[in-house]
């Protein structure tokens, strides 16, 4: 009687698997990782003129220097 059976994949058929899941996981990551690092980049757009606004906010606050302050 034999010991494998028919849903056993052979040690090759197996290993092919395994290779071919590595490669699928490993493109995954890559491009993830390019998600991830454009996004950074992203935010730190942002901040940088979430900056800004918040300084042109704050001038806007100020009293102006030739008699505005009125506005």
């Amino acid at each position: 009687m034999p010991t494998d059976h028919p849903s056993t994949p052979n040690p090759s058929e197996r290993l092919d698997r395994l290779e071919e899941s590595h490669g699928y996981t490993e493109r995954t990551v890559e491009q993830l990782s390019a998600e991830i690092a454009d996004m950074n980049k992203r935010m730190q757009a942002m901040g940088k003129r979430l900056a800004a606004l918040e300084a042109g906010l704050q001038k806007l606050k100020e009293p102006g220097e030739e008699g505005d302050e009125g506005i």
